[in-house]
C-alpha cells in the first residue's frame, strides 16, 4: 500500500509540473484520505526530479518542492454530549463537535451526528449541534442575546433537531433546506 501512495504522490507531482505556470506558490491536493502538501524550498538549480528526501526540482534554475503526507480524518465528526436537560416528552441535548475530527462538514455529516445522538441516547426530543464550547450554553438561553452572543451563534451553531423529527440548519448551514430525520 505504501508504494501506491508513492505512485500517487509522484503522479500528483507530475501533473503539477505539467500544469505549472512558472508560479512558485503553495498547493494542496487531497487524494483518498491523504493530504499532500507541496511547499516551495530554495537551493536546487538543476532540472529533474530527485527521489531522495521527498524533494523535486522544477526546470532549470527553478525551485524545489518538499512534499509531506498526513492522514486526513475519515468518517463522521466526533462529538460529546455537552448538556442534557431531561423532560417528560424527551431530552434536550447539546452536542459539541470536535473540530479536530474533521476537515470539512456537510449537511449529511450533521444529519449523521443528529441521527446517532437520537438513536444512542433516547429519549431525545431536541438536539442542538455546535462546534465551539462557548456556544453550548448560548443555544439554551431563553433571554435576548447580546450582539457578541449572536455573533458566536452565527458562526458556531450548525443545526438542531426539533420535535424529534425535523432537522433545521442554522448559522453557516442555513442555506440548506429542512430535513426529516430518518428520510
Amino acid at each position: 500500500m505504501r508504494w501506491m501512495r508513492v505512485v500517487t504522490v509522484v503522479g500528483v507531482l507530475a501533473l503539477a509540473l505539467v500544469g505549472c505556470s512558472g508560479d512558485d506558490g503553495e498547493g494542496t491536493t487531497t487524494t483518498a484520505g491523504d493530504i499532500v502538501t507541496t511547499l516551495p524550498s530554495a537551493g536546487v538549480t538543476s532540472g529533474g526530479v530527485s527521489t531522495g528526501g521527498g524533494t523535486a526540482a522544477t526546470g532549470t534554475g527553478g525551485s524545489a518542492a518538499t512534499t509531506s503526507t498526513t492522514s486526513a480524518p475519515i468518517g463522521p465528526p466526533e462529538y460529546e454530549i455537552a448538556k442534557r436537560n431531561e423532560a417528560e416528552a424527551g431530552a434536550t441535548v447539546v452536542v459539541l463537535l470536535d473540530p479536530n475530527s474533521y476537515t470539512s462538514l456537510s449537511d449529511l455529516d450533521l444529519q449523521g451526528v443528529i441521527r446517532d445522538v437520537y438513536e444512542r441516547f433516547p429519549p431525545v426530543l431536541t438536539v442542538h449541534v455546535v462546534d465551539e464550547a462557548e456556544a453550548v450554553d448560548l443555544v439554551l438561553l431563553e433571554r435576548a442575546l447580546t450582539d457578541d452572543e449572536l455573533t458566536v451563534l452565527d458562526a458556531h451553531y450548525l443545526a438542531r433537531l426539533e420535535d424529534g423529527i425535523r432537522i433545521v440548519y442554522v448559522g453557516p448551514f442555513d442555506e440548506f433546506p429542512i430535513a426529516i430525520l430518518g428520510s
